[in-house]
């Protein structure tokens, strides 16, 4: 019988030590981008602050890494005296798809271990957002219920886009609004301006190119500060430097007369493409400046070889015109019944009863 045992690293320093097996378990379990080792310790670097980070690794006889479990955790003032911690995947709330790693065929073993081991954490609230249907965490979610307070709910769908093997006969499937509007706009762009598409690879060329796009992305969510924070301008920033030097990233930028006007921040993990950041300056949008950057996009991925676009959160009306389908996630939250917990779940149930209490005298009173 195999024997499995469990260490958790709190130390950034050790985490960092564990980025080539790391990413060998994140191919092996099939999972995003998003679940690498670069992208989780950019985000702690960036993100970490005065939360405390609980990486959670399982190993089968022999050391072989076969499960991990990336948690930031904070402690937060409740009622009176108590104090809780909350827990987090690592990577929330600008992490798109989030999961725990396993290896194929121990994923009800490391669903097992790293909820008893969560247990021992004294972890008294766990949120586990953005989770997709086929997560080990859903699948097994029966080991969770030792936890206490199990709930799930899905948090959004993400649509993608099935892509065959050429561009015309993808073109073909969509409306035929959307074909002839690609043609007239791309008609139009080119005859009116000198029209640049760039899918650039290359670590100099992205770079070079990242500050454009970071002021066309903060100009575009001038009222979303949380998308134009310095933090997550140098998150970016550095993630790109890591990402484009692995091959992992692609920077879409569409040019009129030498002006950025639209761009697009993919990242690449084998053949899908996720488009994580996209923009566009609206002074021109109504030139089909968008409709035409989001073809050339598609068509760049079916020329390169990718079978998936995932346009990730959000389900925007633009991309009903591309999308082939759409994956719901799910978020997961648990509490243990813990003395701290049971005062705020009690505080929260008074609270709730006195909304109610006064709301029925409101409508009473009108």
């Amino acid at each position: 019988m195999a024997t499995f045992g469990v260490t958790v690293l709190h130390e950034a320093s050790a985490f960092a030590g564990l980025r080539d097996e790391w990413n060998a378990l994140v191919r092996d379990a099939g999972k995003s981008p998003f679940s690498t080792h670069e992208w989780l310790s950019t985000y702690w670097t960036h993100y970490g602050g005065s939360t405390r980070l609980c990486v959670l690794l399982v190993r089968a006889e022999g050391g072989r890494l076969v499960g991990a479990c990336p948690l930031q955790i904070r402690v937060m003032g409740a009622v009176g005296l108590a104090f809780v911690s909350r827990a987090t995947l690592l990577g929330a709330p600008l992490t798109d798809m989030q999961d725990i790693l396993a290896r194929p065929g121990y994923e009800a073993e490391v669903v097992d271990l790293i909820t008893a081991a969560i247990a021992e954490q004294g972890i008294d609230y766990l949120d586990l957002p953005e989770l997709p249907d086929e997560s080990p965490l859903r699948t097994y979610r029966a080991s969770l219920r030792t936890l206490r307070g199990l709930s799930e709910g899905p948090t959004g769908k993400l649509p993608f886009v099935a892509l065959p093997k050429g561009w015309s006969e993808f073109l073909a499937t969509r409306g035929t609004s959307t074909q002839r509007n690609v043609k007239y706009y791309g008609n139009r762009l080119s005859k009116k301006h000198s029209l640049e598409f760039l899918p650039l690879t290359d670590p100099d060329d992205i770079e070079r190119e990242f500050p454009t796009f970071l002021d066309l992305y903060a100009k575009r969510f001038a009222d979303y500060p949380l998308l134009t924070s310095k933090e997550y301008r140098a998150f970016r920033s550095e993630m790109a430097r890591l990402f484009a030097k692995n091959g992992w990233l692609i920077l879409f930028v569409l040019k009129l007369n030498g002006l950025t006007v639209a761009a697009e921040l993919c990242l690449r993990g084998g053949t899908t493409l996720y488009a994580y950041n996209s923009c566009y300056d609206v002074e021109w949008s109504r030139e089909g400046t968008t409709l035409i950057m989001q073809a050339r996009v598609l068509e760049h991925a079916i020329f390169q070889g990718i079978s998936e676009y995932n346009f990730l959160r959000g389900e925007e009306a633009y991309k009903a015109h591309w999308a082939t389908g759409a994956r719901t996630q799910y978020a997961l939250h648990l509490h243990r019944p813990s003395w701290r917990v049971q005062i705020v779940e009690r505080s929260r149930g008074v609270r709730h009863l006195l909304t109610g209490a006064v709301a029925t005298r409101q409508r009473g009173a009108s």
